[in-house]
């Protein structure tokens, strides 16, 4: 069961073959520059075109896309792009699986061109681990899981924006209004940076020695229980004053709100 790795901030060992994956700290993240996730960023860049490509094809591509493995994402964007940014992505899933299987970038390789796979070598005695194209998918599940990216909520917003006239004016109206959209979402998301201050400062004081040595996963579980907590407690503090009506009934107690979802990668 994944989850009790996630809240324990353990490493992860998912076979013999794939090795073992290793949970970097916020400290390490920080050490990294690496606060605005760019460990995560490829394989979330993969699992998106993926999708906007199974979506996008006609029904009989789409079935053909579906039993695709999303490493070779990468063979068929070269078709279509330019190798440069295909190569820049290859890269950066380097870098990424570099620290999260703590080995040098020099050590990982792909193998003929990506057609096999992924091996990944050690400097100690360690033996090697391989990620096979078919077992690319399920690694790059538990790395968005991890850094806890829900897939169910990679739909991209623009779908909304939708063309009646095909005019040029209003496919720039379109345009100006999603880079809009695009900067107010922006502006408002929480950054690592908050999520550090919250759980410090909120609901009792946390030591920053502490945060530290937590993983992204275990920040961020410690967040949303410090927010339903509090918010539960306003809630409660609402139904017991006279000035509000508050139906006791439909209140979720915390303690079903904070319960940890089962990992969904298998």
């Amino acid at each position: 069961m994944l989850e009790n790795y996630y809240v324990t901030g353990l490493p992860i060992k998912l076979s013999e073959t794939l090795g073992t994956i290793y949970q970097p700290t916020i400290r390490k993240l920080i050490e990294l520059n690496m606060v605005n996730l760019e460990i995560v960023n490829p394989f979330l860049i993969l699992e998106k075109s993926y999708s906007q490509l199974c979506n996008e094809e006609s029904f009989e591509l789409k079935c053909k896309y579906d039993t695709i493995p999303i490493l070779d994402l990468m063979m068929l964007t070269s078709m279509k792009d330019s190798s440069e940014k295909v190569e820049l992505l290859s890269d950066k899933i380097k870098k990424s699986l570099s620290i999260l299987y703590k080995t040098d970038i020099k050590n990982i390789e792909y193998m003929n061109n990506i057609k096999t796979g992924i091996l990944i070598k050690f400097d100690d005695k360690k033996k090697n681990a391989f990620i096979s194209r078919e077992d690319f998918g399920l690694v790059s599940d538990l790395i968005l899981e991890m850094f806890c990216i829900d897939k169910k909520n990679l739909k991209d917003d623009e779908d909304k924006w939708v063309e009646n006239t095909g005019s040029e004016r209003e496919k720039k109206l379109i345009e100006h209004f999603k880079e809009k959209e695009r900067k107010k979402r922006e502006k408002e998301a929480y950054h690592l940076c908050d999520y550090i201050n919250i759980v410090q400062n909120i609901d009792g004081y946390v030591s920053m020695d502490e945060i530290l040595k937590m993983t992204y996963w275990q920040l961020i579980n410690a967040y949303k229980t410090k927010i339903q907590f509090k918010n539960y407690n306003e809630s409660l503090g609402y139904a017991w004053s006279f000035k509000y009506q508050t139906d006791m009934d439909k209140m979720k107690h915390w303690s079903k709100e904070i319960k940890i979802q089962t990992s969904t990668v298998r």
